[in-house]
């Protein structure tokens, strides 16, 4: 059956799931990975170290990030909701 794709569209519309806003729609295209947090608090994700929270020492978290931008990635939970950003581990900073 030959069919426009504005028909097709319109007979499935109420297949279509919104985003209620433009983040969200950002976080899902993000790669996911799961990490267990060391007990110096730090994951690596592609050879960089990200330091956590202290919370998650011992724990499998969870992680978003956008590999063409490593500065920042994100916790979420099991739920997909965003629970905490985390930056990579800066040696310089930590040496003081």
């Amino acid at each position: 059956m030959k069919e426009k794709p504005i028909d097709k569209f319109i007979r499935h519309l109420t297949n279509i799931r919104y985003i209620p806003n433009k983040k969200e729609l950002d976080y899902i295209f993000l790669y996911r990975v799961t990490r267990k947090v060391k007990n110096d608090s730090t994951i690596s994700i592609q050879n960089t170290i990200f330091e956590t929270p202290t919370k998650y020492v011992g724990d499998k978290i969870n992680v978003r990030y956008a590999p063409t931008n490593m500065d920042k990635i994100y916790i979420f939970s099991e739920d997909n909701n965003i629970l905490d950003t985390i930056y990579s581990l800066k040696k310089i900073d930590n040496a003081i």
